[in-house]
């Protein structure tokens, strides 16, 4: 009898034994798994963080070139407007040069005929020249 309950002892402590090992294989296997999953969770974390840098890369990107364009458009106005200013202004000023050379040219012939007169009047009623008209007359005395 002492044989055999030896022997069933031995084979409680050989089947603790076992069953210890198989319950620590499962633990490992399930720390494995457990890191496995965490590290295709960090990995997927990786690739949802680096899509969303490159979509608000675009975004940032879209946004610069927008604003580009606006500032280009705005510069053109700006430069189209200056040219219409620098148009009308030329304009005004040939007009007002037009205008003056006009006058003086009315003013010049004006005069002439004045002077015309001046002279024939002068010529006709004046016989001593003093009048300060460019008379061709000599006196003698």
């Amino acid at each position: 009898e002492e044989g055999e309950a030896d022997e069933d002892e031995d084979d409680d402590i050989e089947e603790e034994e076992e069953e210890e090992e198989e319950e620590e294989e499962e633990e490992e296997e399930e720390e494995e798994e457990e890191e496995e999953e965490e590290e295709e969770e960090e990995e997927e974390q990786k690739k949802k963080k680096k899509k969303k840098k490159k979509k608000k890369k675009k975004k940032k990107k879209k946004k610069k070139k927008k604003k580009k364009k606006k500032k280009k458009k705005k510069k053109k106005k700006k430069k189209k407007k200056k040219k219409r200013k620098r148009k009308r202004k030329r304009k005004r000023k040939r007009k007002k040069k037009k205008k003056k050379k006009k006058k003086k040219k009315k003013k010049k012939k004006k005069k002439i005929n004045n002077n015309n007169n001046n002279n024939n009047n002068n010529n006709r009623s004046s016989s001593n020249g003093r009048d300060g008209s460019n008379s061709s007359k000599i006196i003698i005395i």
